[in-house]
């Protein structure tokens, strides 16, 4: 076992991981074996913002079940939708089905933001989104829970007019 097994392994008793995941992850570690180093760590660094966004969403889902969320939760969470991803005792909440964007940039530019299929627009790599709604007398509108959806690409600005009805409602 080298020096970083170890201390993963440490880690792991000092968070009361169970015996048997202990194992699962030395298997791993042996089967995923490149050169004499063990499990790769750069997996975990790769993923480890992943793994910490998907068990932030989990627990604001636990606690704030009355909340309006983007699409993709929506759909992801309702048994009825083609989209529905049984969560049993999974602690992480990512898109996993909607990730049919929109980016928007210049050639010349350094950032570019996405627009997901509902108009939500994140501005910045991997920073908050912000999504829009519409109070009027007759109620609000909520672009992430309305059917249908017009969604056009103008390259010539670049803009995405996302256009959704609220007589649906």
């Amino acid at each position: 076992m080298n020096i970083n097994s170890f201390i993963v392994k440490q880690g792991f008793r000092q968070l009361n991981i169970s015996p048997a995941s202990l194992k699962q992850f030395e298997i791993a570690g042996a089967m995923s074996d490149v050169d004499g180093k063990g499990f790769p760590f750069d997996l975990i660094q790769l993923n480890a913002p992943m793994i910490t966004r998907g068990l932030l969403n989990f627990a604001v889902l636990q606690m704030n079940r009355n909340w309006v969320y983007p699409f993709w939760v929506h759909r992801q969470l309702d048994p009825a939708s083609p989209s529905y991803i049984p969560r049993s005792q999974n602690p992480l909440l990512i898109n996993v089905t909607h990730r049919n964007w929109t980016a928007l940039g210049s050639p010349l530019g350094y950032h570019e933001a996405i627009v997901d299929p509902r108009g939500l627009v994140t501005p910045l790599p991997r920073e908050w989104s912000v999504d829009v709604w519409l109070a009027t007398s007759e109620g609000i509108l909520f672009a992430s829970l309305s059917e249908p959806i017009d969604q056009r690409f103008d390259s010539a600005a670049p803009y995405v007019k996302t256009c959704f009805s609220f007589r649906n409602m």
